[in-house]
């Protein structure tokens, strides 16, 4: 979020949201549906069950 500070300096709101709004454009990024991008195995696939072992059992994590 390299722009989101700067936006906040010049921006006068009782709250700001800061987002990425450019995560869509990622020229890296795999599309899909979950399901076939969990079957395809990919980077998608890895991070899920990166992020998914701090809140599931790691027997229901595809690929664990």
């Amino acid at each position: 979020m390299p722009g989101a500070p700067a936006r906040v300096a010049f921006h006068d709101a009782p709250f700001v949201i800061l987002d990425e709004p450019t995560a869509a454009l990622d020229a890296r990024a795999e599309h899909g549906t979950h399901g076939s991008l969990m079957a395809a195995g990919g980077r998608y696939a890895e991070l899920f069950a990166l992020q998914a072992e701090g809140y599931l059992d790691p027997a229901a994590i595809p690929g664990r």
